[in-house]
């Protein structure tokens, strides 16, 4: 049996709702920029670091800041830095453990881009 059309559109509204919730839960407020500037993340778990590649693929310059927190031996140690793309541009961030001689654990990053202010 094939999908109907109304049915199809019905899947992607609640699709889309989803989506918007789960951004939303995430602390992302909807004015974000995170539609137009794309992340990857590279772990390198041998040099107890994860690079986080940034790409502005928005109409002009984005500033954004990245948040993360770095556990040493059970202390967990804040870090963040900010970052402004150009158009097109791309741009690494280096999440390290480096400085941690027993286990470590890089916790998930937070990021949100904004318009730069010129």
């Amino acid at each position: 049996m094939r999908p109907t059309a109304p049915l199809l559109a019905t899947l992607g509204i609640l699709v889309m709702c989803a989506t918007s919730s789960i951004k939303r839960a995430e602390g992302f407020p909807p004015t974000d920029d995170r539609a137009c500037v794309q992340a990857a993340q590279r772990d390198d778990l041998e040099h107890m670091l994860i690079a986080m590649e940034f790409k502005n693929d928005c109409a002009g310059p984005r500033a954004c800041m990245v948040t993360w927190s770095v556990k040493c031996d059970g202390k967990s140690r804040p870090h963040k830095e900010a970052v402004v793309l150009a158009v097109s541009e791309v741009k690494t961030v280096t999440l390290s453990a480096a400085g941690c001689d027993g286990d470590w654990e890089i916790q998930p990053a937070k990021w949100s881009c904004r318009t730069a202010k010129k």
